[in-house]
């Protein structure tokens, strides 16, 4: 297979890739939240259940951008108050 060629299949390939990629939404980010969950190094782990509470995982929370696209509000970090 000539060079040109193969740069033009692998062209095309992530292109199409891609493209599917930007449709999986919120079951696209559920399911990346849920595999991070997974593989998370113990520490990691257990801060994450600090943070997000004992019934709430990453994937859980994983789609939450998707949720709030368009919404004027400011999502600024804020500090508990504890």
């Amino acid at each position: 297979m000539s060079h040109n060629l193969l740069r033009t299949f692998i062209a095309c390939t992530l292109f199409a890739v891609s493209s599917t990629a930007l449709s999986w939404g919120s079951a696209g980010h559920r399911l990346t939240g849920e595999i991070a969950q997974k593989e998370l190094q113990k520490n990691a782990g257990v801060e994450v259940k600090r943070i997000l509470g004992d019934k709430l995982t990453l994937g859980d929370v994983a789609p939450w951008a998707d949720c709030v696209r368009g919404v004027t509000a400011d999502f600024r970090y804020a500090p508990d108050p504890k």
